[in-house]
């Protein structure tokens, strides 16, 4: 990972007027943005203090592990709530295939519920499992 940071640049710019440069999250979502990991909620607004659904955080995690692995991250599930349509289709597929995401149920992943503490600490640890076990 810090190769990857480090040969990026990873310079904490943005088009995010709702970032301030004094904020603690200017460069992290800087940088994340110049990786293709996080985008806006329009073309220069990021929406800091907007909460990050489920399905949000499986796109993050997923390109997150295109970056890292340097190939795509996508495949299929079982959830009829997450339209084959969706941008999250394929993210969400290819976290539930790598065993860093389950769903709500055997057949829902609730995609437009907001992440508690305790999930995104679930998905980043196992992101970190799947991460060091290849």
């Amino acid at each position: 990972l810090l190769s990857v940071l480090t040969s990026s640049g990873c310079t904490g710019s943005h088009p995010f007027a709702d970032v301030s440069p004094s904020s603690y999250g200017y460069g992290p979502v800087g940088c994340l943005y110049e990786l293709g990991i996080t985008k806006g909620i329009s073309a220069t607004a990021y929406g800091p203090g907007v909460a990050v659904t489920r399905v949000q955080m499986a796109a993050f995690l997923s390109r997150l592990l295109s970056v890292l692995t340097s190939s795509g991250c996508t495949g299929s599930h079982p959830f009829a709530d997450v339209s084959p349509s969706s941008y999250g289709y394929g993210p969400v597929g290819c976290l539930y295939q790598l065993g860093i995401t389950n769903g709500v149920s055997a057949t829902t992943y609730g995609p437009g519920a907001a992440v508690t503490r305790a999930q995104m600490a679930a998905f980043l640890s196992r992101t970190y499992r799947f991460l060091m076990s290849g």
